[in-house]
């Protein structure tokens, strides 16, 4: 009995049993004996028994643990440690040292690959507008940082708040309308490796340039160059929404030179035609976020001057024609082209489908419905060319990359035949589509050469892992409520503070159980709102860079769409004789930054909108 009695408290020492006192209490309760004990803790370490006796103190800590939140619960569950996560807001602009020092927090004691890569993701959020006290720093955070660098913010007296209070006054300095968040997100299929780390966050008032905005998005790579060690992975790119003045700040980064013959993925990337293989500093490539692509495409479908596809006109009302004709009820039809639902990324899907389901005409139809017909399934191919590598689960790595090669080449032709340009594709909308698909591309490139047997998910592009993060920012004080920007820096580190804890004890976070992806349409047609949930886990695709071909996928897609119009080989030739690219196709000479911009310029005040 001594002997059992040794070995039962030996094994207690060496569980790792949460609540092994209800454990005790559980057996106490059916009379066990020492071996009933011994035996109850060798399931419970196993996995198979967990006990769910709670007693009144635990049922009270969980209701405080609810209602409070934040360091009041840490202290109160006495696992508060000085190694909580807290990645600091900028005041003002931020600087190396403020970005550093941030960074070092996220990273700390994470133990993450180094082979893949990591996107940098940038969005804002929007903000409420009041000063505050950063007590750590003794700094006043709440105002913008495109006006304060002339402003004393250190709250060193009351005489420096009523300055600050007068500027505002006389609106020379503005509170920060939203926050600038900057973001990693590893490009690693483990769950709780690729979540959004933020580590900046700096108050605007958007009244930032393209040139200014440049340099901070420049400053903060250079300090996360800086902290390359700390961090681990490769920057692949820089990743943003549909926002202009970032997306001219980001052509100013990453547009900088001709792809080098000596870099390690020029032999996989210079061959593919009509690629444009301009970029930054380290090979780097700028992103857009393909949900913000696919609502502008909505978007077009719902503008009222309507958009010139092949030479016809295609206006919402002839749209709606069309759908009423393939038997979608007027209820639908409402539904789908609500103008004042612009961000249901589902509604966006299940439009886009009905374009791209339209079937072909029949014999007894007049020409001009054939001819319009015609033009509706040109831009419903496009649609089903950007949406099916994002949404499809079944797809390999190689059948996403040839669906986006499709999409450029069809874009391409769509923006530049007969001279549409705007009149078709709104230019910043062909933009983001063409640096989307290249950014994937550069991407599986880097992959391939940094980790050969490795795995490459589409879907971890873009910013949407931020926007996730931002809706979790969100619900810690109820839902959709905006947060100033020392409780948004405070929410920012909690986020970064679980994911590294569920990095250490991933048997913690057991994830969504009741989410399955059989299929992306429900029985009326809608896709599912479930898209918004797709995963590396849930992606069954062959998705190992050693199975691509990059040369072979972008061939097959030119080749899928060579046969959806008449014209569209000679015209995709002349450009690539004539040495453009998709990035430039009125451009004669390839890497004219200086006249793209202008180009961009002019066709936006031409369009009259986006």
């Amino acid at each position: 009995m001594a002997r059992k009695i040794v070995k039962f408290i030996m094994a207690l020492a060496d569980c790792n049993v949460n609540r092994i006192d209800a454990l005790i209490r559980a057996g106490l309760n059916r009379h066990a004996g020492i071996n009933g004990m011994l035996e109850l803790l060798d399931r419970a370490n196993k996995g198979l028994y967990k006990p769910k006796d709670y007693t009144d103190e635990e049922m009270l800590r969980g209701v405080l643990f609810l209602c409070l939140g934040g360091s009041r619960v840490a202290d109160l569950a006495h696992r508060r440690s000085s190694a909580v996560t807290c990645v600091s807001p900028c005041a003002r602009t931020p600087t190396q040292l403020e970005i550093r020092d941030n960074i070092q927090e996220v990273f700390k004691g994470t133990n993450l690959d180094g082979n893949y890569g990591y996107v940098l993701m940038i969005d804002e959020l929007k903000l409420e507008e009041r000063p505050r006290w950063d007590d750590k720093t003794n700094r006043i955070l709440g105002l913008c940082r495109e006006h304060t660098k002339t402003t004393e913010l250190e709250f060193c007296s009351i005489e420096v708040a009523k300055t600050i209070l007068q500027k505002i006054l006389d609106k020379k300095i503005h509170w920060a309308s939203e926050a600038s968040v900057f973001s990693f997100g590893i490009l690693s299929g483990e769950r709780h490796e690729y979540g959004s780390r933020p580590f900046v966050i700096s108050g605007t008032c958007k009244r930032e340039k393209a040139n200014p905005h440049a340099d901070l998005i420049q400053n903060v790579i250079e300090a996360c160059n800086k902290e390359a060690k700390m961090i681990g992975p490769p920057m692949y790119c820089v990743a943003s929404d549909g926002e202009s003045r970032r997306g001219s700040a980001l052509i100013i980064l990453t547009h900088k030179r001709l792809l080098s013959p000596s870099s390690a993925i020029f032999p996989l990337l210079s061959d593919l035609c009509l690629m444009n293989l301009l970029v930054g500093d380290h090979d780097l490539t700028a992103d857009k976020d393909y949900k913000h692509v696919i609502k502008r495409l909505r978007n077009l479908l719902l503008r009222k001057m309507g958009t010139m596809i092949n030479g016809v006109h295609i206006t919402p009302a002839l749209l709606r024609f069309h759908l009423k004709e393939n038997k979608v009820s007027q209820m639908r039809l409402d539904y789908l082209l609500n103008p004042h639902d612009r961000q249901n990324v589902p509604l966006c899907y299940s439009l886009l489908k009905e374009v791209w389901s339209l079937p072909d005409p029949s014999p007894s139809d007049t020409p001009s419905f054939v001819i319009a017909r015609q033009a509706l399934q040109l831009l419903g191919s496009l649609f089903r060319h950007i949406v099916i590598p994002f949404i499809q689960i079944n797809l390999s790595l190689s059948d996403q990359l040839a669906h986006l090669s499709a999409a450029a080449h069809l874009a391409t032709f769509i923006y530049t035949v007969n001279g549409a340009r705007s009149k078709a594709l709104a230019v910043l909308t062909f933009r983001d589509i063409v640096l989307l698909v290249k950014n994937a591309y550069f991407c599986v490139a880097k992959t391939k050469v940094s980790v050969p047997d490795g795995k490459f998910w589409i879907i971890l592009l873009g910013t949407d892992r931020l926007e996730s993060t931002f809706g979790l920012v969100r619900s810690m004080i109820g839902t959709d409520q905006n947060a100033d920007l020392l409780q948004l820096s405070t929410r920012l580190s909690h986020a970064v503070e679980c994911l590294n804890i569920f990095e250490k004890k991933p048997e913690w976070d057991r994830g969504p159980k009741r989410l399955r992806l059989p299929a992306i349409e429900d029985g009326n047609g809608d896709i599912l709102a479930k898209v918004d949930h797709i995963s590396p886990s849930s992606w069954k695709g062959n998705v190992e860079v050693a199975t691509v071909s990059l040369l072979t996928s972008w061939n097959r897609g030119r080749e899928m769409v060579e046969s959806q119009a008449q014209g569209i080989i000679d015209l995709l030739a002349d450009l690539d004789e004539k040495g453009y690219d998709m990035t430039f196709p009125f451009v004669g000479t390839r890497g004219s930054t200086k006249k793209m911009e202008e180009t961009t310029r002019e066709e936006k005040k031409n369009a009259g909108c986006s």
